[in-house]
C-alpha cells in the first residue's frame, strides 16, 4: 500500500536477517528483489513517519540510466515480487494489493517500452513490437478498464500513437515530478 518502498537504503535490519539472503551478483535492481523477501522473514517491523535519511536521487546513476540490461533487471524484479504477492493472496496479500501490484508491472512495462535505448544493437533488448505484444497480454490479463486514467491514457496510446507517446512521456515526467514534489504527495 505504498507504506514501505523496495529500497534497501531506507531500513535499518538486524543482521541475522540477511544470513540467507544475498543480493543477486551483476543485478541493478537488487532492493526489489531482496526487501520483500527480508520483510517476510521479520516477525515485527516498524515504520516510523518521520524522514530520518535523505536519499540523492542523481541524473546519470544506474537506476537512472536507461540501458536494456537495467530495464530488464527492473522487469524481471517486478514479476518475482509479483508472483511471490500471488503465491500469498489472499493469507498475507488483499486482491486489492494484488491488483495494484499487477497495475504497477503493466506500467513499468510500459515505462520499459518508451525509455529503453535506442540501440538496437544490444542482442538482449527485444524489438519494439515484442515488448509490445507482452504489454498487451498483461493489460488484457489485468483487465485495462479497471485501471486509472494515467495508465489507461499511456496504455492506449502505446496501441495507437505509439511515437506520440515517445514524445509525450519525456515531458510529463518531469512535471509529474514537480508537482508530487510541490504537494508533498
Amino acid at each position: 500500500d505504498d507504506n514501505i518502498e523496495t529500497a534497501v537504503w531506507d531500513k535499518i535490519y538486524r543482521r541475522e536477517l540477511w544470513r540467507e539472503i544475498r543480493f543477486p551478483d551483476g543485478y541493478v535492481y537488487e532492493g526489489t528483489d531482496t526487501t520483500y523477501r527480508i520483510i517476510d522473514l521479520c516477525s515485527s517491523f516498524y515504520v516510523l513517519d518521520q524522514r530520518l535519511y535523505l536519499h540523492r536521487n542523481r541524473p546519470g546513476s544506474i537506476t537512472n540510466t536507461h540501458t536494456w540490461k537495467n530495464l530488464s533487471d527492473g522487469l524481471l524484479a517486478n514479476s518475482h515480487f509479483t508472483a511471490f504477492i500471488e503465491a500469498h493472496t489472499p493469507e498475507i496479500f488483499s486482491l486489492e494489493q494484488l491488483r495494484k501490484n499487477r497495475q504497477s508491472c503493466l506500467y513499468s512495462m510500459i515505462h520499459a517500452y518508451i525509455c529503453r535505448p535506442e540501440n538496437r544493437k544490444d542482442p538482449r533488448a527485444p524489438l519494439d513490437e515484442e515488448l509490445k505484444r507482452m504489454i498487451i497480454e498483461r493489460g488484457e490479463e489485468i483487465g485495462i478498464k479497471t485501471i486509472g486514467f494515467r495508465r489507461r491514457a499511456a496504455y492506449w496510446m502505446l496501441l495507437n500513437f505509439p511515437c506520440l507517446l515517445r514524445l509525450v512521456y519525456p515531458v510529463y515526467l518531469p512535471i509529474r515530478l514537480f508537482v508530487r514534489r510541490v504537494m508533498g504527495c
